[in-house]
């Protein structure tokens, strides 16, 4: 069985990663407005040995603006566009038939959810979930914007793990050839079965993918599953200032590397190598 990928990759790459949060919609709002205010007052510090940038940077995130936006998931979705670089504009908040609360933004190269859903996971104490899924079948279909294909599961816990708050990391990804790379504790809905399969692309397929998603109480790639009705997204926006902001639209931002492929970034591992590149 193939998987059709949510509105069959129409939105990519925006859609070609989502995070959810295991929580309340308006404690989501709620949670991520004051950090932002946090961030703004300069109340956190950066990460040790890492320079803060200076307070102005995040002066825009004191006046945040916010909007509700009704369905369908593709209205809202439209309502991130154009993508952006190298400021992420807009993040756009999506309700769901379950309960978790999908997340959505304007980053040029798709959704960077690790950020966002690992902090407030943390913030909130609930768990989080980054996931990518780019079809290997589909790129090679596209005659311009072709990227590597990708299937990539992360779940974060609210508590600090042996890595970060990184409690489990699956990732299957083609750069030049196909990895496969695993990290944190294995649950109880997986398949390690096929973790040892001859052929290194069979081993995390999107099929598992979905199928995992489901054990949680997730249909990422069913239109369906977001918006239920009466439910609002919500669409929160930095103001763009003195800031240069470039905007693509979502082929000019699949086709952005075409003529200088060298610069295009891989899809991000899930594992402390694939990340952080340190083994």
């Amino acid at each position: 069985m193939t998987i059709q990928l949510l509105y069959d990759d129409a939105f990519a790459p925006l859609t070609s990663q989502m995070g959810f949060l295991a929580a309340d919609m308006a404690q989501v709002i709620d949670t991520y407005r004051a950090w932002q205010a946090d961030l703004a007052a300069g109340c956190i510090p950066g990460p040790r040995g890492v320079p803060r940038p200076s307070r102005l940077s995040f002066l825009p995130r004191r006046f945040l603006r916010q909007k509700s936006i009704a369905g369908p998931l593709s209205h809202a979705l439209s309502q991130v566009l154009p993508l952006t670089v190298p400021f992420i504009l807009r993040r756009l908040f999506v309700p769901t038939a379950g309960p978790w609360v999908a997340y959505f933004d304007s980053f040029v190269s798709g959704t960077d959810a690790f950020p966002p859903i690992s902090y407030l996971a943390q913030r909130i104490g609930c768990r989080g979930l980054r996931v990518t899924a780019i079809s290997d079948e589909r790129e090679a279909r596209r005659i311009r914007g072709r990227r590597d294909a990708a299937t990539i599961l992360e779940i974060y816990e609210p508590h600090q793990t042996d890595w970060l708050n990184i409690g489990r990391s699956i990732a299957m990804v083609k750069h030049e050839r196909w990895t496969f790379e695993l990290g944190g504790t294995e649950q109880p809905f997986e398949e390690p079965e096929n973790y040892a399969k001859t052929l290194i692309k069979d081993r995390f397929t999107l099929e598992m993918l979905d199928r995992y998603l489901r054990a949680l109480g997730i249909g990422a790639f069913d239109e369906s599953f977001y918006m239920p009705q009466g439910a609002e997204a919500v669409l929160i926006e930095e103001p763009t200032w003195w800031r240069r902001v470039k905007t693509f639209s979502l082929e000019a931002a699949l086709t952005r590397h075409d003529d200088e492929p060298a610069k295009k970034p891989p899809p991000g591992l899930a594992t402390r190598r694939g990340r952080f590149g340190d083994g």
